[in-house]
């Protein structure tokens, strides 16, 4: 252990002093081709650059405001309370973006999934005991609620749209695109869906109230939906029931509805399934 520890302080620091290297020949270059060649670094690397030196700090804000607005991202007009620097808050959104893809989930009686293309597939049941499901499977009315599609197939209603992430719940189901947009679609009694209303959707149907926002990440629960954007916001929506939407109350929310409890921040998520 005592051989290994000088070891790794000396990696440290041969580390440390190409990263002050390579910050005095960015800051030698053109504000403008420096940028551009900080904009292809992964997002730790910018955060290393950043803490190196000062002087790159306004080179790194610039590339990050690069990547945003080619991703058509989320970007701060305003420093919010407590912020001392716009760069914080640019690399968290950028870290955001990069979020693990949710390629597979398996709800109650659905399960959905996302092939290389982005192209999203579902399977599973719309009946059995109980109350039928219809919609749930985002391919429309079917004829046969009980025999439903045994096999992945192709939400036609989504073709064209290159999905990051699902999320399948007990009886409704979401999608994000790398667009940022959000689909919804299934049983929506209890807002779940978040369009407002509690009427079924039987296709995928894209979330108006969060149209102006990029939607990163998406997690289902049994009778309400959670998700993040780029900007650390965290909405949820469904049954309010047993605080589970996180609002201080037991309210149904239709739309989806701030928490204001975690900020700006932002979280990992997932959402629990019914008792």
């Amino acid at each position: 252990r005592s051989r290994r520890a000088p070891m790794h302080r000396a990696t440290r620091a041969t580390a440390a002093r190409q990263e002050a290297h390579a910050a005095a020949l960015l800051t030698e270059l053109p504000a403008d081709i420096a940028a551009y060649v900080l904009f292809h670094l992964d997002v730790l690397s910018l955060a290393r650059l950043a803490c190196t030196a000062r002087k790159v700090q306004p080179l790194v804000e610039a590339a990050l405001r690069m990547r945003a607005a080619e991703a058509s991202a989320w970007t701060p007009a305003s420093l919010p309370s407590g912020e001392l620097s716009f760069l914080p808050l640019l690399l968290r959104s950028d870290r955001r973006r990069s979020l693990p893809q949710q390629l597979i989930s398996a709800g109650s009686w659905h399960s959905l999934f996302v092939d290389a293309e982005g192209q999203i597939y579902s399977c599973g049941v719309e009946r059995s005991a109980g109350p039928d499901r219809r919609g749930l499977l985002g391919h429309g009315v079917l004829s046969d609620l009980a025999v439903g599609i045994p096999l992945p197939s192709p939400i036609l209603a989504l073709a064209g749209v290159k999905i990051r992430s699902v999320a399948a719940g007990n009886k409704h189901s979401l999608a994000v695109g790398w667009d940022g947009a959000l689909f919804t679609w299934g049983r929506s009694a209890d807002g779940q869906c978040g369009h407002g209303d509690v009427e079924r959707k039987a296709v995928p149907t894209r979330v108006q109230q969060l149209a102006g926002v990029c939607v990163v990440a998406a997690a289902a629960g049994g009778y309400h939906s959670v998700v993040a954007t780029d900007s650390g916001e965290v909405f949820t929506f469904g049954s309010g029931a047993r605080g589970r939407i996180g609002h201080g109350d037991e309210k149904d929310r239709r739309v989806p509805s701030r928490v204001q409890a975690i900020g700006t921040r932002g979280c990992a998520l997932a959402a629990s399934p019914p008792p």
